[in-house]
């Protein structure tokens, strides 16, 4: 019997901290926009990010992680990928 080695393949996660400098419409406007979430959805993470400090917008591959997050920093936000 022959076992192969997998390669770990996790999830990354795009998270987007609360700052000073972007305003509540801002931040929905580009986790609508860049993150694909619909209005409610992208709302409700913009709440989570004003009252607790931070919200996981996103999560993938590293790749398509590593896009999001581009993105959300090229528009100013505050944002960290994480395995």
């Amino acid at each position: 019997m022959s076992y192969k080695k997998k390669k770990k393949r996790g999830k990354y996660n795009v998270i987007v901290y609360n700052d000073d400098h972007n305003t509540i419409q801002h931040v929905t406007a580009c986790i609508f926009d860049i993150c694909g979430h619909n209005l409610l959805q992208a709302e409700s993470c913009t709440h989570l990010i004003h009252h607790t400090g931070k919200c996981n917008v996103f999560e993938g591959s590293h790749e398509l992680c590593s896009e999001i997050y581009e993105e959300l920093i090229k528009e100013g936000l505050t944002v960290k990928l994480i395995k």
